[in-house]
């Protein structure tokens, strides 16, 4: 079976620990020598294997006063953009791609638009949040030009051929936000954990009523308000058991406050990989994981559509997931669909009370969060699905890889 050759489009480098983490991962488990990786901001492939070729083309600068205005967004929009898909057009020749595989984010939005014109070739789209989300909280421009941008995305979007989204309901999101036909294949593929991490580490999971400690988890990036954090600490305060918070975290961005007698916040020390990470967490007898998410109205579509990673880092480790957010997120979703994890909600003392003083629930909630990483977060069975989705998008143009 042969793999076509892939023109990989993404607004940040290989290198870059977020988005440029997933994608790594996926490119190291796709065949060796069939992707080319074009970025548009400056950095490496470091950590990605048996690229043909990388190559870094940022957008033009202007005049600073010119900064998040609207002239600014409309310059990418047309002129920037334009000179960019010449330039990867010229750069990608020699390659000749077969799919244009686009992480649909930021200024790739626009120079996707132009190169799949110049390329003409069937092209793919790779969705980590919502439109919206990406331009109204993480962009540099004027928020007069997000409309703009957002009939960009639709216009590409109705022109794929197929795309990715980290979840069910990004993907319901953007099908709706675009109008797209029946003819554009979706599918959802969310940050994934190697089954070769997974397996390795202890099978049997026990939890001792006994104990004289609750030891729960955090990693990764803050998603919460100052107060919600207090409320979450608080609530921990109400309960008749010790508490060590670990924080896998920058303390930095972490916010100062005086939490109750009996819990104890501890930072620990950098973990250099996602795999050293899980691992830690197993060996260290962290209890639960904890992921919380914005509570404000303004942050309902992110947390109704976007995934955070702390979750397949939680289901990897096998731990129950506390998730501090709203009762629609999609992370509640999933811990509540496999019974893997409690809502810090209405009845949060009461949740939170059972999943610490009840061994045969802890269990069967860590079980459910490792079941939950097979199904929704597994490397492999995610990548092959990815294959197999490019099959069945190559197919409908007539071209045959099987």
């Amino acid at each position: 079976m042969s793999f076509p050759r892939i023109l990989l489009l993404t607004p940040a480098p290989p290198d870059c620990p977020y988005s440029g983490g997933v994608l790594r991962k996926i490119v190291n488990a796709l065949p060796e020598n069939k992707i080319s990786w074009a970025y548009l901001s400056k950095g490496t492939s470091s950590g990605v294997k048996g690229l043909v070729q990388e190559g870094c083309f940022p957008h033009l600068q202007i005049h600073w006063r010119l900064n998040r205005s609207f002239i600014y967004g409309l310059l990418h929009q047309e002129v920037f953009a334009r000179l960019l898909a010449k330039r990867i057009t010229v750069w990608s020749s020699e390659f000749k791609p077969e799919v244009l595989w686009v992480h649909a984010g930021g200024g790739t939005v626009h120079v996707a638009n132009f190169l799949q014109k110049r390329l003409n070739i069937p092209m793919h789209l790779t969705f980590f949040d919502a439109p919206e989300v990406c331009m109204g909280h993480f962009c540099q421009f004027s928020r007069w030009y997000i409309p703009l941008y957002v009939n960009k995305v639709a216009q590409l979007t109705r022109r794929a051929k197929g795309l990715d989204a980290v979840s069910l309901e990004l993907v319901k999101h953007v099908e709706k936000l675009s109008g797209i036909t029946d003819s554009t294949s979706s599918m959802v593929f969310s940050s994934s954990i190697s089954g070769k991490v997974v397996t390795s580490l202890p099978v049997s999971r026990s939890f001792d009523e006994k104990a004289s400690v609750r030891r729960i988890g955090f990693c990764g990036s803050l998603r919460i308000a100052g107060v919600q954090w207090r409320d979450f600490i608080e609530l921990l305060g109400q309960l008749p058991f010790k508490f060590e918070i670990l924080l896998f975290a920058d303390k930095g961005f972490m916010f100062n406050i005086s939490p109750p007698h009996n819990v104890t916040i501890i930072p620990q020390k950098y973990v250099d990989t996602e795999e050293n990470l899980i691992r830690r967490m197993v060996d260290m007898q962290i209890h639960a994981g904890y992921l919380g998410l914005w509570k404000a109205d303004e942050m309902s579509l992110f947390c109704r559509t976007s995934l955070s990673s702390k979750l397949t880092t939680y289901a990897a480790a096998g731990l129950p997931v506390i998730v501090d957010g709203p009762e629609d997120s999609v992370a509640w979703r999933l811990v509540k669909e496999y019974g893997a994890g409690v809502l810090c909600g209405s009845s949060g003392i009461s949740a939170l009370k059972e999943l610490f003083g009840n061994s045969k629930q802890w269990e069967r909630k860590s079980f459910a969060s490792r079941a939950m990483w097979d199904h929704e977060f597994n490397l492999e069975k995610n990548v092959e699905k990815f294959r197999n989705h490019f099959y069945d998008i190559l197919s409908t143009e007539g071209m045959n890889y099987e």
